[in-house]
C-alpha cells in the first residue's frame, strides 16, 4: 500500500531542498552582480583619472608646441566636444550594444552550455 505520510515527508523534503537551492542561486546572482558593479565602478574611476591626466598632458604639450597658454586646452576640449556629439548621435545604438553584451549575450552562452 501507499504510505501517504511518507509521500508527504518526501514532498516536504523536496520543496525544502528546492527553496534552499533557490536561495543559493539568488545569493550567487547577487554576489556576481555586486562584484561586476564594483569592478566596473573601479575601472571607470581609474579610467576617469587616466583620461583626465592624459588630457591635461595633451593640452600642456599642444600649448608648448603652439607657444600659447590656452589654445591647447581648447583643442582638447574641441576633441571631447566632437566625441560627445558623436556619442549623442549614436546613443541608441551604443546603449543597445551595451545592453546586449551585458545581459543578452551571457544568457545565450549559458543556454548553449546547458544544451551541450
Amino acid at each position: 500500500m501507499i504510505n501517504i505520510n511518507k509521500i508527504k515527508y518526501q514532498l516536504r523534503q523536496y520543496i525544502d531542498a528546492r527553496v534552499e537551492l533557490s536561495k543559493f542561486q539568488i545569493k550567487e546572482q547577487v554576489a556576481s552582480s555586486l562584484s561586476s558593479f564594483l569592478m566596473i565602478f573601479l575601472a571607470m574611476g581609474i579610467s576617469f583619472f587616466l583620461l583626465l591626466f592624459l588630457s591635461l598632458a595633451a593640452g600642456v604639450y599642444i600649448n608648448d608646441k603652439l607657444e600659447s597658454k590656452f589654445i591647447g586646452f581648447l583643442i582638447v576640449a574641441g576633441f571631447y566636444l566632437i566625441a560627445g556629439i558623436l556619442v549623442l548621435i549614436n546613443r541608441k545604438r551604443i546603449i543597445s550594444m551595451i545592453i546586449y553584451r551585458l545581459y543578452v549575450e551571457p544568457e545565450v552562452e549559458e543556454k548553449l552550455k546547458h544544451e551541450e
